[in-house]
Formats: C-alpha cells, sequence, structure tokens
C-alpha cells in the first residue's frame, strides 16, 4: 500500500466541485474551451507616480504580457499596453507599438475618455493591472503558474522601481485548499500517534498498542491506495473523511 501511495497527489479543480453533468459544471467547461479560461486571474503592478505613462515601463508591461500568452494555460489577457496596442493598431495597422515616448502621450490622450482605462490604470499612472484569465488545471497547475509568472514579472521590471504582485481570488483559494489538505493529513498522522499512545497507556502493554496499530491504519491506507491505483487527487473532501474515519477506527479497535 505504501509504494503505490508514493504517488499520490494533493489538488483540488474548481471545475470538479460539482457533478459533471451540473449546470454550472458544463457552463465551465464552455467558459475554459471557448472564453480561454475560468479562473480570473491579475497582477497588480506599482510605482512612482506617472509610471505607466513611460514608454520603457509600458514596453515592459508588454514585454510581460506576450510572453504569457505563450505558457499555454492563459489565452486571454489584458491591460493598458493591450489598449494603447489596440489604439495604435486602429490609427496605423502597419504597426502595433508606438515608438516614441511623444506618440505614447497621444496615444494616453485618445484613450483618455475610455471605460476600460480606469480598470487598468490609476488616475495618477502609479497603480495598473495585467488581467488574465486561466484555464481549469488543478490548484498545484495554477500554484506554479502562478510563482512562474510572478519570477519572469520581477526579471522583466528588474532595474525599475515597478513591483509586481499577483492578485485572484482563486488563487488565494488554491492556496487556501492545498494547505487545508496538507494540515488535514498532518492531523491524520497525528491522531495515529496519539491513538497509539493512549491504547498502550491504557492498557499498559505496548503489545496492545501494536495490535491495535493495524486496523487503525489498514483501513486508511486501502483508502489510500484506491486513490493512487485510480490516478486520484486528495482533495479537501476526502481528507476530512480520513480524519473522520480514524475516528471510527479507533471506536471499532476499543471493541476488538
Amino acid at each position: 500500500c505504501g509504494w503505490l501511495c508514493r504517488n499520490l497527489t494533493v489538488d483540488s479543480f474548481l471545475s470538479k466541485a460539482l457533478p459533471k453533468h451540473h449546470d454550472v459544471v458544463q457552463a465551465n467547461r464552455l467558459m475554459d474551451e471557448r472564453m480561454g479560461g475560468m479562473i480570473p486571474l491579475a497582477i497588480h503592478l506599482e510605482g512612482p507616480e506617472n509610471s505607466f505613462q513611460q514608454l520603457d515601463t509600458l514596453t515592459r508591461l508588454r514585454h510581460l504580457e506576450q510572453e504569457m500568452k505563450t505558457l499555454g494555460a492563459i489565452v486571454h489577457t489584458q491591460s493598458l499596453a493591450t489598449l494603447l496596442s489596440e489604439t495604435q493598431r486602429a490609427l496605423t495597422p502597419v504597426e502595433d507599438w508606438p515608438q516614441s515616448q511623444a506618440l505614447v502621450s497621444q496615444l494616453l490622450l485618445l484613450v483618455e475618455e475610455s471605460p476600460e482605462l480606469s480598470r487598468l490604470v490609476s488616475l495618477d499612472y502609479r497603480h495598473a493591472r495585467l488581467g488574465f484569465l486561466v484555464k481549469d488545471q488543478g490548484s498545484q497547475a495554477l500554484l506554479q503558474l502562478a510563482e512562474h509568472i510572478h519570477h519572469r514579472a520581477a526579471e522583466i521590471f528588474s532595474g525599475t522601481p515597478i513591483k509586481a504582485r499577483l492578485t485572484g481570488a482563486m488563487w488565494l483559494a488554491a492556496k487556501g485548499y492545498n494547505r487545508l489538505v496538507g494540515e488535514l493529513l498532518v492531523s491524520l498522522l497525528t491522531d495515529l500517534v496519539v491513538v497509539f499512545l493512549l491504547i498502550g497507556l491504557m492498557f499498559w502493554s505496548w503489545r496492545m498498542a501494536a495490535a491495535s496499530f493495524l486496523p487503525n491504519t489498514l483501513p486508511l491506507l486501502l483508502n489510500l491506495t484506491w486513490f493512487a491505483v485510480n490516478d486520484h487527487y486528495i482533495d479537501p473532501v476526502p481528507a476530512g473523511v480520513l480524519v473522520i474515519a480514524i475516528g471510527i477506527a479507533v471506536d471499532d479497535t476499543i471493541h476488538l
């Protein structure tokens, strides 16, 4: 059992939280397939006043955005760089990016009344937002993707006062889910040790404690083995059930 459980993973999928025929699951699947993703995330960028009016800063932002689109899990992105690029393309189809600071200033004047502008940059141009949609590939993949993006953002804006941090409810939820499952599994192991010690003290016999170890651990190991053999992952629900199951197993052990 232990050998089969060696590759057991801790993960969670938003799209698999409900039965696969549920309307919400079907809608989420369509969003993943046709709209570029169902998990909204964003990178919050902060710098000195008027930072995001500068050509160099905006060019770095565009570089980060273009690199993110090559990652596979990210299809749709939106930032101030996107807005300026689309405006530039509408004016001069040959070029899709301004080549001078003066042209950046002119483009910002053109988009000043756009409702998108307030969602992408603050009035003093100190804060900017790069929003993107991610396909549901599990919390582990999401956290790895987020770490990679954060690392690349730090590299792209190195040497500038711009600081980047990832935001988004689903990113925080993924961190929380993984931490919760980890704590539940630690709690499970702690319970087994405590039960072993209590039975040994209650009967004043380590042989009795050792005898109680198998009926307590075998059901849990068989459950974990089933997950491993069927290529399933452990999420908060089965992890919580396993912790409850140890209490039932202890009751049966006392009757034995």
